[in-house]
């Protein structure tokens, strides 16, 4: 039973031990007033920046310093700068705040959510200030007669994203029809050994699906990373990409033959990581909450007894059925318990980052015909499907007909 368990936890990789977020939070708090920025500064000489999480953020120049300002308009924290920093940006679930130093031509990184600076880089000379794009990929940097672009999750300089070339229609449909949506659940590290769903059931899947479009678990500021490395040595190597096989052995290298587009959408980043990580170690840790943690562990196990019942873990044919999800569900409820711990970790929250991304495609890409395969951990397959059955505008298709022979 125990090797069961925790074979059935290797299945979930991204489920159980990596969460985060970055779904589009905003907040339109009232901002505190003048006095609130001068007492926090301790001067006039302040900037601030939109609200997002019920909090702001202000940089006070004459300090060096960046605080930030919560709902009851308290200074939470307060965090070194670079010289003179100008008005701060934040990335839209409130975690990672990139400052713009204007007395050194640097941009700081820090990390809110687990209250630390990460990292201070020159960037240019006559630097003016920087904003977040709007896809939250890049932080737009302003050298006065140049931009410089900053990836979000490397923190380095990179050439300004390119706009995919997106094909108007599908190739199994025409213009104004539905969009085909198909949600294929992955096992991961597990599709190395499989020899029911191995790379190259996955291979054959791919091929008889022929999609247009594939939303994948890749988070978009590290997309671009992975494709400039594989296109240049056939290889990836970026940390996060390069831990699913799917991707990095089928999907990536089918592509071109295929003709279908990758586009990633995980909610996925670093920090939600560490602070999700921390937060389960504490819990664990904590004698007062022995009890909830040994339920938790209880459903884990009764999770794996209802997988094993239903069939063999990796067989395809069972994990996209609705009763494999309802047994995925006693686990996954149990740990929903720690949800509001767990920052944007949560098992609620991830999903809602990762399918506000999806559900920000669809919206955007209506009626065009197109094939859409969504690929992610076998257990986030059932939360998703509950939201796409809700949706009226795509013909949402069962992987079982691509499975039969």
């Amino acid at each position: 039973m125990k090797n069961q368990a925790l074979r059935y936890l290797r299945l979930l990789p991204t489920a159980l031990l990596i969460f985060a977020s970055t779904a589009h939070y905003t907040s339109h708090a009232a901002s505190p007033d003048n006095a609130v920025f001068k007492d926090a500064c301790e001067s006039d000489a302040y900037k601030f920046s939109r609200a997002v999480q019920n909090k702001i953020l202000v940089t006070c120049s004459k300090l060096d310093k960046l605080k930030v300002i919560d709902s009851k308009q308290q200074i939470e924290a307060s965090y070194n700068t670079g010289k003179q920093p100008g008005a701060a940006d934040v990335t839209d679930d409130g975690v990672l705040a990139f400052v713009p130093n204007l007395g050194e031509g640097s941009v700081s990184v820090i990390d809110l959510l687990n209250a630390k600076n990460l990292t201070t880089n020159k960037v240019c000379k006559n630097l003016r200030g920087g904003v977040m794009a709007a896809d939250n990929v890049t932080y737009i940097v302003d050298c006065e007669t140049s931009k410089q672009y900053i990836n979000t999750a490397t923190f380095k300089l990179v050439k300004q994203p390119a706009t995919p070339i997106e094909a108007k229609v599908g190739k199994h449909g025409k213009p104004g029809e539905s969009n085909e949506v198909i949600v294929m659940g992955m096992i991961h590290g597990e599709h190395l050994e499989s020899k029911l769903y191995g790379l190259k059931t996955i291979e054959k899947l791919l091929r008889r699906i022929a999609p247009d479009v594939t939303l994948v678990e890749i988070p978009p500021n590290r997309f671009e990373l992975a494709d400039q490395q594989f296109k240049k040595t056939g290889k990836i190597t970026e940390e996060r990409v390069e831990v699913f096989p799917e991707y990095i052995d089928v999907m990536f290298p089918l592509r071109k033959a295929l003709g279908y587009q990758i586009v990633p959408t995980a909610g996925w980043t670093e920090a939600m990581n560490t602070y999700r990580s921390a937060a389960m170690k504490r819990i664990s840790n904590d004698p007062a909450r022995a009890k909830e943690w040994a339920d938790y562990q209880a459903a884990i196990m009764r999770s794996a007894v209802a997988v094993k019942k239903g069939g063999a873990d990796d067989d395809p044919a069972w994990l996209h059925t609705d009763a494999y999800d309802a047994a995925l569900e006693i686990e996954l409820s149990a740990y929903n318990h720690f949800d509001p711990e767990l920052g944007r970790g949560g098992w609620d929250t991830i999903n809602k980052a990762h399918y506000g991304n999806i559900e920000r495609w669809l919206d955007t890409h209506k009626n065009q015909g197109k094939r859409v395969l969504i690929t992610y951990g076998a257990a986030h397959k059932g939360w998703f499907l509950r939201q796409l059955r809700q949706r009226t505008d795509i013909k949402l298709i069962d992987l079982q007909e691509f499975l039969r022979d």
